[in-house]
């Protein structure tokens, strides 16, 4: 899973604000649901400080067009994995 730092950066605003946000590519809110875990790490959020959601959406492009998914399922990061992916991001050359 790739998470480029414009999500990164929008997911600590989320975290943050504790609200809703979007932007060009996605939508993520913070998780609620007290048995959610987290798409990388599978820790449960209650195991977390924090857990990002993007809900799900319509399946747009190649998946959509051919119907090869209705849509896409719920992706959810952790604050510790989110932090770690903003790390990865500082380390890559620009």
């Amino acid at each position: 899973m790739v998470i480029c730092e414009r999500c990164v950066d929008l997911a600590d605003e989320v975290l943050v604000e504790r609200v809703q946000r979007s932007n060009r590519w996605t939508r993520l809110a913070v998780e609620t649901e007290p048995g959610a875990t987290c798409s990388l790490c599978c820790k449960q959020r209650r195991d977390v400080p924090g857990l990002v959601l993007a809900p799900d959406r319509p399946a747009v492009g190649k998946f959509g067009r051919h119907g090869q998914a209705g849509r896409l399922a719920r992706v959810r990061i952790c604050s510790e994995c989110l932090a770690l992916c903003g790390e990865i991001g500082a380390e890559q050359p620009v």
